[in-house]
């Protein structure tokens, strides 16, 4: 897999291996684009490629969707990464929450962080209701939270 950040939209038929994203809002962080595309095959020589931990590129319409990028703590990789996605598991459901892409990448360029998320919520404010849930809270999640360090960025986006 393969994720292209671009101020550039696709071409109006996107293949059903590809999620292509309009980015509507900057929520947190610094992270410039106009345009977010994951893909199973290389779009373009300046895509970073993706180690996917859990790929589910199908979304609901009419859901909001956030983009994380994160930085990994040095020695922390996929193995981690897997523990983290699984155990908050049931606290996304519950708010009606679910990972559509969780993904690893090299740092190169000036993609700057070691993988990403993109998470669908039913609206762009329920990932404040999550982070306020007490089971998202526990001191297992928030152990195995500690594996991000650094930067992070949100942006919200609209999936074509």
């Amino acid at each position: 897999m393969y994720l292209t950040l671009s101020d550039q939209a696709q071409p109006a038929s996107i293949p059903p291996e590809r999620l292509h994203a309009k980015v509507t809002a900057t929520v947190m962080g610094n992270l410039a684009a106009n345009f977010v595309t994951v893909a199973r095959t290389l779009p373009d020589p300046s895509a970073v490629p993706v180690t996917p931990v859990l790929a589910n590129l199908v979304h609901d319409p009419g859901t909001a969707v956030l983009f994380i990028a994160f930085q990994l703590d040095a020695g922390k990789g996929e193995p981690e990464v897997r523990r983290y996605v699984e155990a908050r598991a049931p606290a996304l459901a519950r708010h009606g929450g679910k990972v559509l892409m969780s993904g690893l990448t090299p740092r190169r360029g000036g993609w700057q962080f070691d993988g990403f998320e993109l998470v669908q919520f039913p609206a762009p404010d329920t990932i404040r209701n999550l982070m306020g849930d007490p089971e998202y809270r526990t001191p297992a999640i928030q152990e195995l939270s500690k594996i991000f360090t650094g930067s992070f960025a949100m942006l919200q986006v609209a999936v074509s």
